[in-house]
Parts: C-alpha cells; sequence; structure tokens
C-alpha cells in the first residue's frame, strides 16, 4: 500500500485459509494510520488444490491466540494443547527476531514493553507444528 484508498481483494486465491498469514502479507492502516484498509475476505482456496493437486488442509499447524491485540505492554499466549515442549518468537516486519522463549504451560504471559510501536509476527512452534499470527504494538 502506498496510498490512502482502500482496497478489496476478497475472493483471491490465498491458497491458505490462515487469516493472520493473509493480514500478514499487507502493509495497510493497521501497521500505518495514513494508507488504506486492504479487505481479504471471503478467502477462496478452491482454486488452488487445482492448481497444485495438492488439499490446502495442512495439519501442520498449531492453534493458539494472543490477548489483548493490539496491546502496549503485555501479551498472553494461549495454546489449544499441550503435546510437546514449544517456543515463542517475534519478528518485527524486517523479519528480525525480537523476542524467543519456550513455553512450559498453556497460558504464558510475556512482557513486551520494550518493543516499539508497530505490527510483528507472533510465531508458536513445536516438534512437528507451528503457526503465526500479527500482533499490533501500540
Amino acid at each position: 500500500m502506498n496510498t490512502s484508498a482502500n482496497f478489496n481483494r476478497s475472493d483471491n486465491y490465498w491458497c491458505t485459509s490462515d487469516s493472520a498469514t493473509i493480514a500478514a502479507a499487507f502493509y495497510d492502516s493497521y501497521d500505518n494510520v495514513i494508507y488504506g484498509l486492504v479487505t481479504y475476505m471471503p478467502i477462496d482456496t478452491s482454486q488452488c488444490y487445482l492448481v497444485t493437486g495438492v488439499s490446502t488442509l495442512d495439519d501442520h499447524t498449531l492453534s493458539f491466540s494472543i490477548f489483548p491485540n493490539p496491546t502496549a505492554d503485555y501479551l498472553m499466549v494461549t495454546l489449544s494443547a499441550m503435546s510437546s515442549p514449544s517456543e515463542i518468537k517475534i519478528f518485527n516486519m524486517l523479519g528480525e527476531l525480537v523476542y524467543t522463549a519456550g513455553v512450559i504451560s498453556e497460558k504464558t504471559t510475556i512482557d513486551i514493553s520494550n518493543l516499539l510501536s508497530g505490527a510483528y509476527i507472533v510465531q508458536v512452534e513445536t516438534k512437528d507444528k507451528i503457526s503465526r499470527q500479527k500482533l499490533i504494538m501500540q
């Protein structure tokens, strides 16, 4: 985005049904208020199967939630189930690792008051699963 106009990108073939992954690909008003918003819902993954011949269902994702989002000082990460040791990583929009820690319980509170305002990617991974969500720091 390099304009304040809004864009409608709904019904595109994102080849993923993970809205956080799609949203992380946009730099829009959620990242900088001078830009417009990108609308990408509904998500169409039906054509991806036809193009690649591989189902878009992925059993290698890990379900987790983050709260509050946006935030200014702390982040609560809740995993749906602890099946194996996990790790939380936070990346800035340049892909630089700004935080990492091991997870020993299903609910983990993280002090992120030292992070600058902006957008980040929270990644939770276990031995065989990985998932990401977008985080907004105020």
